[in-house]
């Protein structure tokens, strides 16, 4: 009795400190799939450069929902994103997104420059 009492009580303090790690993974995939939802309305956009700028975004977030979870259906999520929210949450991700996507690219760009300077 006292092993599984044990074991219980082992399982029971993994899940407590699993819980805070998996509502954190979730809020990560969220905030990827209303960028990816984001992006897509400006894939859909008259002027080519936004269209392209948003085809490239999308891929760039769905790319990262994928990695999290292989089994995403992103697109299907993406709709999901876009018919629940209004049009200040979409300029709001919009924001925070293109925020996101200019940090990475500055990463890049200096990660980049680096290997040029080491001669690749």
């Amino acid at each position: 009795m006292t092993n599984k009492r044990t074991l219980l009580a082992a399982l029971a303090a993994a899940a407590c400190l699993a819980a805070p790690t998996l509502a954190s993974a979730q809020a990560a995939i969220t905030d990827d799939v209303n960028c990816v939802a984001v992006a897509l309305k400006l894939a859909g956009d008259s002027n080519p450069d936004i269209a392209q700028a948003g085809t490239l975004s999308a891929f760039y977030f769905a790319g990262r929902v994928e990695g999290r979870d292989p089994r995403a259906d992103v697109m299907e999520l993406a709709a999901m994103a876009l018919a629940r929210m209004s049009p200040t949450e979409i300029q709001a991700n919009a924001a925070r997104c293109g925020k996101q996507l200019e940090a990475k690219g500055a990463e890049w760009t200096a990660k980049s420059k680096d290997l040029e300077a080491r001669g690749y």
